[in-house]
């Protein structure tokens, strides 16, 4: 029973060890320079900047929705800039861990189409 107890608190401690090492891990500024490097290449403020980068997962969220934003682009299609994809993972609160990035410029195009809409017809 002792020897029992004893594996299982050992093996509940290993678990949390890795859960903290794992969160740790995503959260930390895994990448020096990542916050600079986002006001830089996208123009970002400084507070998007460092919202962005607080947890890595975030961070290549946001990076790979700007790709995509930018392959649009390129393709003359409608698209939406890095300062809106900031927003929209800022304000909305997008969970990046269940959403793609794709959905995410998607839903940004749509909003921003319904907005023109009102727009236009509060003008009519």
């Amino acid at each position: 029973m002792i020897i029992a107890t004893f594996l299982s608190q050992t093996f509940l401690l290993f678990n949390l060890k890795n859960h903290i090492l794992h969160t740790c891990k995503n959260r930390c500024l895994s990448y020096p320079g990542k916050t600079k490097s986002l006001i830089k290449d996208y123009a970002l403020s400084v507070y998007d900047a460092e919202i962005l980068t607080r947890e890595k997962s975030t961070a290549d969220f946001f990076e790979e929705a700007c790709k995509i934003a930018s392959t649009l682009a390129s393709k003359k299609e409608k698209t939406v800039d890095a300062k809106s994809i900031a927003n929209w993972i800022i304000n909305k609160k997008i969970d990046t861990t269940s959403l793609l990035p794709a959905h995410c410029i998607e839903m940004i195009l749509q909003q921003t189409a319904v907005v023109s809409l009102i727009t236009m017809n509060l003008m009519l």
